[in-house]
């Protein structure tokens, strides 16, 4: 039915294979469209890889992920209580409380 008709259509694409209702016939085009989707293998045997595709180790990585992890850190737990409290000293006796004394009145 529409599986044959289906198969035949792609078969053109996919190279000489079995035309049956059998799953020998799916399997087949599975195999290839897996074959087409892996890389190549070279004279030796062995799959080829693409250059510096290796992963950082594990060294670098945890550089890497802890270095902004502590900046953002230092930020968070010294730089903006700091300012805060420099904020709330101004207000209470600095340029701002007169400031905003003006804009009361």
């Amino acid at each position: 039915g529409s599986q044959v008709r289906r198969l035949s259509s792609m078969a053109p694409a996919l190279g000489n294979i079995q035309r049956s209702r059998t799953p020998l016939a799916w399997g087949n085009i599975r195999t290839r469209w897996k074959e087409a989707a892996s890389p190549p293998r070279d004279r030796s045997g062995t799959r080829a890889r693409a250059m510096g595709a290796e992963p950082p180790n594990l060294g670098t990585t945890i550089i890497l992920l802890a270095t902004p992890l502590g900046l953002t850190s230092y930020w968070w737990l010294v730089l903006v209580p700091s300012e805060r409290r420099s904020l709330a000293r101004s207000k209470r006796k600095g340029g701002l409380n007169r400031y905003l004394e003006d804009l009361e009145g």
